[in-house]
């Protein structure tokens, strides 16, 4: 019943072969017939089985612990991040967004949100293709990975929009963040259509106690989001208070 325990049906299935070669060692070598009264030699021949046994057992938990971690990182990955950006899943951006909000409410600290779309992706889509749109995606993942500081949050927030999260960071600071995105954007070519330089609007809005919620807080880096875009594209704005929001 211990191996159906451990291993289930399968685990038990195993065991039985041991077991069986255990009982024969005991009558055929050792010449030990069954005894409702044991004696002296019956316990001796126990004795090698009391040791393996636990230890086999104690060996299979172990393997199976072990790939029950394995899958429970894996699942916790691929819920974390987005399997074609490689940057943080929406769902656990949003979790993120939230603590650095009470975070902020706690300690009074700057943070700064950005979001991030991609000029004319359309375009890209309807002239290369959609996997011609996908690697864009991929290597914007991987610029922007490494165009923040380790402590930002970045993640890919629906298509082809992004968002990072820039903790201890001003409106100021925001802006030079977003324009080194921008001169890594103009120094890198994708390698689509003999070569695709692809450039990003940013919307920033600095968190203050005005802000209500984490909701209150996207709707303003949009607003400035929009705000760059109607203003030609390619270009970073910054919500100010006073400054109209767009839903």
């Amino acid at each position: 019943m211990s191996n159906i325990a451990v291993g289930g049906w399968p685990m038990l299935l195993r065991a039985l072969p041991m077991l069986v070669a255990g009982m024969l060692f005991g009558t055929l070598v050792l010449d030990v017939r069954l005894q409702l009264v044991p004696n002296l030699t019956v316990v001796f021949a126990c004795v090698p089985f009391m040791v393996i046994y636990p230890l086999l057992i104690g060996a299979t938990t172990y393997q199976l612990s072990m790939k029950l971690s394995q899958q429970k990182d894996a699942l916790r990955e691929l819920h974390e991040h987005d399997a074609l950006s490689g940057l943080y899943s929406r769902a656990h951006w949003d979790k993120r967004l939230q603590e650095e909000f009470e975070r902020f409410q706690r300690y009074g600290r700057p943070v700064s949100l950005m979001l991030m779309d991609v000029d004319h992706f359309k375009t890209v889509n309807d002239t290369w293709g959609h996997t011609a749109g996908d690697e864009v995606i991929r290597q914007l993942g991987s610029l922007l990975a490494g165009g923040l500081r380790p402590g930002d949050l970045v993640g890919r927030y629906g298509g082809e929009e992004f968002a990072a999260i820039l903790p201890e960071t001003d409106a100021a600071q925001a802006r030079a963040a977003a324009e080194r995105i921008q001169a890594a954007l103009n120094d890198t070519t994708m390698p689509i259509g003999g070569g695709l330089i692809v450039s990003m609007s940013f919307g920033i809005a600095t968190l203050d106690s005005e802000t209500a919620d984490c909701q209150h807080w996207i709707e303003r880096a949009d607003s400035a989001l929009y705000a760059a875009k109607r203003a030609g594209r390619n270009r970073i704005r910054i919500h100010e208070a006073q400054q109209p929001q767009h839903g």
